[in-house]
């Protein structure tokens, strides 16, 4: 049976956890052609939502749409907030604004493989938020529903939450190298140019409109 074409062509339409999968299956080398082919039917399955029987069945020529995929790079629009299972939250893209719990977080959960650690550290990086009449109201999570928060992470749209996550931890590399190395006004100025590239790169980035 002819399955019709379910491979995204957009990295928008790419979740985080199967952006997740996607990555490990790339470091992936095939034997052979048989085993190629069958590392390339996993990860139309993953892409597609299928499962691996339902991929088996996807032509070969529709099957290119993952190497199409797969050369476009992520677009690099830095979100400052956005809304995801019905809550609104807020990006920390400034290391100083972190408390130490969230620092502590996003350090544990970019320890082993950054990618693969993307939904928690975007846990640690946004503060909930209910919007009033007066702004913003922030609050925190229950402890006991915080697993299933991070969870939700994986839904996230890789467009989103690559960006995010990629800049942060880039610029607090930078952060904590200046802070082990450096004089108290070098960091004062290497502060000030890293705010300054900050607001460079944030200008027009608002988020999702409602």
């Amino acid at each position: 049976k002819h399955i019709i074409i379910m491979i995204p062509n957009t990295w928008d339409k790419i979740s985080t956890q199967q952006f997740m999968q996607f990555n490990a299956l790339n470091k992936v080398k095939g034997k052979d052609a048989k085993d190629t082919m069958n590392i390339l039917i996993q990860k139309a399955a993953i892409l597609s939502g299928l499962d691996m029987y339902e991929a088996e069945k996807i032509p070969i020529s529709e099957l290119s749409n993952i190497k199409k995929l797969a050369e476009q790079g992520i677009k690099s629009k830095i979100y400052k907030s956005f809304q995801l299972n019905g809550i609104w939250y807020e990006v920390i893209l400034n290391p100083n604004d972190l408390t130490s719990e969230r620092y502590a977080g996003v350090m544990e959960a970019s320890k082993v493989d950054p990618i693969q650690g993307i939904a928690k550290t975007l846990f640690y990086l946004c503060k909930p938020f209910k919007k009033g009449l007066f702004g913003r109201k922030y609050y925190e999570h229950k402890e006991g529903d915080i697993p299933k928060i991070i969870e939700g992470f994986n839904d996230l749209p890789i467009t989103i939450s690559y960006p995010i996550a990629v800049f942060f931890l880039t610029l607090l590399k930078e952060y904590t190298d200046y802070s082990l190395t450096y004089s108290k006004e070098k960091m004062t100025q290497m502060k000030e140019e890293i705010l300054k590239a900050q607001a460079d790169l944030l200008k027009d980035t608002d988020g999702l409109k409602q």
